[in-house]
Formats: structure tokens, C-alpha cells, sequence
């Protein structure tokens, strides 16, 4: 959490806000906290290609990057590895890895969730794998060049996270 104080693009009153969660006994995972928790998103990106992997949540109903809650005992990184496993059926070795952000996500029609702390982090993947995904969990999935995939997102706050991304490792210097 501590670098992600020191970039610029950062919501650092949020960033204070989850600290405070963090620090606190009301419990960060959603076994402990069921209204409001920690999740991980990850965006998997094929940089040769510009390209990011998304999938169509069925929960969610729009296409988003792939991700889950925090398990008891585990770390975001952990999550991230668990849930590229569950979700992809892929088993993380060398990718790099990167934690580039966090931010809130209300959710729109809670049943139990009302808002998820997000971290998000960037998996650099060597190739453009052709995923298998979970059924029982998404429509469809797939590779799609950043500025579709930016396109295809509903919730401005994941529009954002994708900018960052591409501003961050997929544009071309000037």
C-alpha cells in the first residue's frame, strides 16, 4: 500500500480510507465484513499485441477484467494466483506480476456486497494465451486490443483502471 502513496494518480482520501479499514476490527475479507471487503482485479496484458484479457461476468452483466475476493490468510498477490487458477485455468510461473492501484467499487443491485476495496494489478503475459474459462462464472472471454477493450467496459472506474494500464505500459513513447 505504500507505493501506492507515492503515485500521482492515486485517490489518496481512499487510500487513507483503507488503511483505516485495514487497522481496524470490522474485518477486511468478506467471511469477516460481508458488506463491505478487499478484492483483487487482474488484468492480464500481452504487450507485443496491446492487448488485454477481459471477461463477460455474469454476476456483473458487462465485460470486466478477471478477479475475486480475499480468502482468510491470504495475500492480494495470493488472491491474484488463486483466482488466475481458478478463473483461467492457468497456473502463474514467471509473469511479472504488479500492483498499480486501488479503488472503490459500489455496487449497483447489492444482495450482499455493497462496496468492494479493489486492488488492482497488471499480469504481463508472455503470450496471448487462449484462456479456458470459467463457464459457470462468465458468457464469453477473450483478448481484445486496449482501446476496444475500454470501450467494452460500463463502470468508469474500470474505464479508468484500463487507461492506466495502457498509459502505463502500452503506449508508444512520443
Amino acid at each position: 500500500m505504500e507505493q501506492l502513496s507515492l503515485k500521482s494518480y492515486t485517490n489518496k482520501s481512499f487510500l487513507k480510507e483503507c488503511i483505516r479499514l485495514i487497522q481496524s476490527n470490522e474485518g477486511v475479507i468478506k467471511r469477516d465484513n460481508v458488506s463491505r471487503h478487499f478484492c483483487c482485479f487482474f488484468v492480464p496484458l500481452h504487450i507485443p499485441t496491446k492487448s488485454i484479457f477481459l471477461v463477460h461476468h455474469i454476476k456483473a452483466d458487462g465485460w470486466i477484467p478477471p478477479g475475486g475476493h480475499i480468502d482468510p490468510d491470504e495475500s492480494p498477490e495470493s488472491t491474484v494466483t488463486r483466482e488466475f487458477q481458478e478463473e483461467l485455468s492457468f497456473k502463474l510461473t514467471d509473469e511479472v506480476m504488479s500492483l498499480f492501484n486501488i479503488s472503490p467499487v459500489y455496487i449497483e443491485h447489492p444482495k450482499t456486497c455493497v462496496v468492494h476495496y479493489d486492488f488492482w494489478y497488471s499480469v504481463l503475459c508472455k503470450e496471448p494465451t487462449p484462456f479456458v474459462y470459467e463457464k459457470k462464472e462468465f458468457h464469453n472471454a477473450g483478448w481484445f486490443p486496449i482501446e476496444k477493450a475500454i470501450q467494452m467496459v460500463k463502470r468508469d472506474n474500470e474505464k479508468n483502471m484500463l487507461k492506466q494500464i495502457k498509459n502505463r505500459y502500452l503506449s508508444s513513447p512520443v
